[in-house]
């Protein structure tokens, strides 16, 4: 796992630690970094000296989203495995036992969204920023945001591909406390410790009771449908046109990753909210 994914145990009692581990392109999830998740997990699982987990991002990113090195023209049934994988690193992370807590301590975009929404608990640093930019170019997004922030906020997310602030995100209920960057770090630990000096049993009962009650809900009915629906998708979003009319799948291949950000994001500049710092401008095409 390490480079990609890092697994640690021993700085806190009973306390696990995972991280994103590329920091230089932004902690980017591919395949690499899916099948290191499922392994951590699993690891987590079987040892029964942790009784909690930390999941976080290296460097100055949660994660930026999809890897989007080397990607070409994919048909819907290569987008439907790529999105089974992922689905299965989504699923073990929800079925851990233990409980995990997403510490969100920068960007946090796509996909990193969608990883950091299975946890069960998510801390964020005042730096930290929340967006579905993927749907700027049509590629789906869906997943958990209509259970976790209610159908009128998950559809604003997804139909504007609007990126909003820690606060905005803990006051629409993805994010449990914001905190200052200077203390996020303690924070996290404080409730991580928390967790793990409760009775591991009763933890662990309480957190299957509340993930039944959202699988009775629906949550995966809605994982199989989103899981087909993006894969079709995903598979048009190639069409995606800038605002002068060029393909952006063709400036991305034929100029690079930051001139398919320029140009994806080029009619986003100005954010439509403009409260808790969602008013900033967009981060400087660091975000995949």
């Amino acid at each position: 796992m390490a480079g990609i994914v890092s697994f640690t145990t021993g700085r806190l009692a009973g306390v696990a630690e995972i991280a994103l581990d590329d920091p230089a392109h932004l902690n980017p999830i591919g395949y690499g970094v899916l099948d290191g998740l499922v392994d951590a997990f699993e690891e987590i699982d079987s040892d029964p000296e942790i009784r909690c987990a930390i999941l976080t991002g290296r460097g100055r990113a949660f994660s930026a989203g999809g890897d989007m090195s080397g990607v070409t023209e994919e048909t819907a049934e290569q987008w439907y495995e790529f999105y089974g994988r992922f689905d299965t690193a989504l699923d073990r992370l929800r079925g851990a036992r233990k409980p995990v807590i997403a510490a969100v301590n920068g960007i946090c975009y796509g996909a990193g969204m969608m990883l950091a929404g299975q946890c069960d608990l998510v801390v964020a640093s005042e730096a930290a920023r929340f967006g579905l930019i993927e749907g700027r170019m049509g590629s789906p997004t869906g997943g958990p945001f209509p259970y976790l922030v209610g159908p009128q906020w998950a559809k604003f997310l997804m139909l504007t591909g609007e990126t909003i602030s820690a606060h905005r995100a803990e006051r629409i209920g993805f994010v449990l406390e914001t905190v200052a960057v200077d203390r996020f770090a303690a924070r996290v630990d404080a409730l991580a410790a928390r967790i793990a000096a409760m009775p591991p049993t009763g933890v662990m009962l309480n957190k299957q009771n509340v993930d039944g009650m959202m699988e009775m809900m629906g949550w995966n009915q809605g994982a199989i449908y989103t899981r087909a629906l993006k894969a079709v998708l995903q598979s048009t979003a190639g069409q995606a046109r800038s605002a002068d009319g060029t393909r952006l799948r063709d400036v991305l291949q034929n100029d690079g990753l930051r001139a398919f950000i320029e140009a994806r994001d080029a009619a986003f500049k100005t954010p439509w909210l403009a409260d808790d710092g969602d008013s900033i401008a967009e981060n400087s095409g660091d975000e995949q």
